[in-house]
């Protein structure tokens, strides 16, 4: 038997298994939100064309999970370019939660944003944007829809068969569709990126209004900033100083634009 850790900002230890020619995705230390996904979720999802990995089976006492391996990673520009990413995600956002449901607790709280910006260190203006958003992002929690919480690229992928399949479901929950759309947009993006973004999403959903919708994936693109610094600096990610890097090169003058189009 093989075992290959694979780096990821999650709270569990993953690791890619060969154990008899098979391999296995094994993840230890595992969230309850993720457990009860596949024990009560996966099998419905893949019935209804929300194709997640099959579980293999659940470790309580070891509180490890044993699930299918997806093979074949997928890049950012793939995300946009293939219409089943928005259409999965249209039929997950359809669904109703459950009165028992076991969901990630979303939440975007000022004592987060200051303890992000205070690790930043952005100038007042931008500083001020943030702050303005997190007052303005009651609807992205407020919200029903189920949501994956965590559609970012590297959390998709490809059976070998070509079915596209999306994993990682620790950030499970309800709230705004706005949350799953912003990480389909590469990097911090522009207006004019989240508007794209909501112009197809409103065309395969076949309802909802695009520009409101751009909004709060502005503002749902603001709050995973916060959220991914945070997570970060938490979990002593070896990769922390190259993100924090990038975000003070590039949150100044994307704050400043996305302010401009977000007032007119």
């Amino acid at each position: 038997m093989s075992k290959q850790e694979l780096n990821q900002m999650g709270s569990a230890k993953v690791y890619l298994v060969e154990k008899h020619g098979i391999s296995f995705i094994e993840k230890q230390q595992v969230e309850q939100v993720e457990v009860a996904f596949y024990q009560h979720q996966a099998k419905p999802f893949n019935e209804l064309g929300i194709l997640v990995p099959e579980l293999i089976d659940y470790d309580h006492q070891q509180n490890t999970l044993r699930i299918e391996y997806i093979p074949h990673s997928v890049n950012q520009e793939f995300l946009l370019e293939e219409p089943r990413v928005i259409e999965q995600l249209a039929k997950i956002h359809r669904l109703s939660p459950t009165s028992d449901g076991v969901y990630h607790p979303h939440q975007w709280t000022q004592p987060a944003t200051s303890q992000a910006l205070n690790t930043l260190k952005l100038d007042a203006k931008t500083e001020r944007f943030f702050y303005q958003l997190q007052e303005q992002s009651g609807p992205l929690f407020n919200a029903k829809n189920l949501i994956s919480g965590d559609t970012n690229a590297g959390n998709w992928g490809r059976r070998d068969n070509g079915d596209l399949v999306l994993f990682d479901w620790e950030r499970f929950s309800t709230g705004h569709i706005a949350i799953d759309l912003a990480p389909l947009v590469k990097g911090m993006g522009t207006f004019e990126d989240y508007l794209g973004v909501a112009h197809t999403y409103t065309k395969t959903a076949k309802q909802g209004d695009a520009s409101n919708l751009a909004r709060t994936i502005a503002i749902a693109k603001t709050w995973m900033v916060v959220e991914v610094v945070n997570i970060l600096v938490s979990r002593r990610n070896p990769q922390t100083s190259k993100y924090i890097d990038w975000f003070k090169q590039t949150l100044p003058k994307w704050a400043k634009d996305l302010s401009a189009q977000m007032t007119n």
